[in-house]
């Protein structure tokens, strides 16, 4: 959105011809042609699932899509952080947003077009919202069993199906992957995040006799139960550990959610008064 008063305020200054990113008759008819695409991979299919930002790819998409195939299911799908488009079908006009976060930058945008907001009223079935954590772990789902990079716009029609936002079972479905325009950083702190929200990143915390082997004896649990360990931190001055005590802070690397409980079990059966913590992500 500051992108485009900028855009605005550069035309104006210079006399530039001005071509708007999606509320244009013919940026929307060449985005349109990934419908076509799409539709001559898979001419049978049931539905389209398209992230939506300022509207123009679905628009175009839904223009193609119901000309092939007028009884498509077309559903479009935006970060709940950046519901534009939701909002403004709710109030039956464009609609801007006073604020947005949401780590799908790519249909971050406050407004729909006004040209694509009449398409998406007339031409697709549905608008649904997805959480940033659906978002994540759409990214590293595909990355993981896909090798794909994808950007968290791209990937928020698969978030949609994998969070069970969208259900269509049984039927052929569509997911344009729209972008793979992701900082580096950003893919580190999302493998991070993701794992963590998945119980592949495990924190404890406990305390220890300040005395030889005590650790080593907490250790061999984890070990047994083929646990990897990623950090161990200490902490021996503090005005609340008692005298002779110190305080470890456990980093752990495992197979999902379950296996954090039994550790969590295994541990306090054998007599550790042990917490869960804070991901350090």
């Amino acid at each position: 959105d500051d992108a485009y008063q900028h855009c605005l305020e550069l035309q104006e200054q210079t006399g530039a011809t001005f071509i708007h990113a999606f509320d244009d008759p013919d940026v929307i008819a060449g985005q349109g042609t990934l419908g076509l695409e799409m539709l001559s991979d898979l001419p049978d299919a049931d539905a389209l699932v398209v992230p939506i930002g300022g509207g123009g790819l679905i628009a175009g998409i839904a223009i193609a899509a119901r000309a092939l195939r007028p009884d498509i299911t077309i559903i479009g799908v935006q970060a709940a952080g950046a519901a534009s488009c939701s909002a403004s079908l709710a109030a039956g006009e464009p609609a801007t947003l006073p604020t947005i976060a949401t780590v799908a930058d790519g249909i971050a945008v406050k407004r729909p077009g006004a040209l694509t907001f009449a398409l998406i009223q007339k031409l697709v079935d549905d608008v649904v919202l997805v959480s940033e954590e659906a978002i994540i772990g759409a990214v590293l789902f595909l990355m993981e069993r896909n090798k794909m990079l994808v950007e968290g716009a791209g990937a928020a029609g698969v978030a949609a199906l994998l969070s069970g936002t969208i259900t269509l079972p049984g039927k052929k479905v569509l997911v344009p992957l729209t972008g793979g325009n992701i900082d580096i950083n950003l893919v580190s702190r999302f493998i991070e995040h993701g794992l963590a929200a998945a119980g592949r990143y495990f924190v404890i915390h406990t305390r220890l006799n300040d005395r030889p082997g005590e650790l080593m004896r907490l250790l061999g649990i984890i070990s047994d139960m083929r646990i990897n360990v990623i950090d161990v931190r200490h902490q021996r001055i503090s005005s609340y550990l008692p005298i002779m005590q110190r305080e470890e802070t456990i980093t752990l690397e495992t197979r999902d959610r379950a296996q954090c409980e039994q550790l969590l079990l295994r541990l306090r059966e054998a007599g550790y008064a042990v917490e869960e913590a804070q991901s350090p992500t």
